[in-house]
């Protein structure tokens, strides 16, 4: 007998999106993935946290 946690129909493949925000330092375009909580600008560098980017 198969264990269902073992076969791989029943697993769900999550992947992460990316949602554009602006830097609120520089005013660039960053890249703030789903399963992330931290983004970086490209630009100037400034390190942005997803809580920071639902306040702002």
């Amino acid at each position: 007998m198969k264990d269902a946690l073992c076969d791989d129909e029943s697993l769900v493949k999550i992947e992460s999106v990316p949602e554009y925000v602006t830097c609120p330092k520089c005013g660039g375009e960053m890249r703030l993935w789903s399963g992330s909580l931290l983004t970086v600008c490209w630009f100037c560098g400034f390190h942005a946290f997803k809580k920071e980017m639902i306040i702002n």
